[in-house]
């Protein structure tokens, strides 16, 4: 197994983990948010810096590494799931450092 592989796997779960908690986190700092404005933050700038590490990861194997075309909707999953997390998250986040 490749390093970057076993790099994009603990970037999946610490991001699908952070993202878990910002899910968790977004109703009640919707209600009080002063004292839950950095962990919201923090939960959202960790899930969006791991799906831009999915796609630098995933693009880089995509670029460097010959795979077969079975492989290739695996790549797409990885490439979905990180833009899925980095690009709402940063939005997010640059939404709410921004007020």
């Amino acid at each position: 197994m490749r390093l970057g592989e076993t790099v994009k796997r603990q970037a999946t779960r610490a991001g699908l983990c952070a993202a878990l908690a910002a899910l968790l986190l977004w109703p009640a700092f919707a209600i009080a948010q002063g004292w839950l404005r950095w962990p919201f933050a923090a939960a959202l700038a960790v899930a969006a810096v791991s799906g831009g590490a999915i796609l630098i990861i995933t693009l880089s194997d995509m670029l460097t590494i010959r795979r077969s075309r079975h492989a290739r909707p695996a790549r797409v999953f990885d490439l979905v799931l990180g833009a899925a997390l980095a690009l709402p998250c940063a939005a997010g986040l640059a939404d709410l450092l921004l007020i």
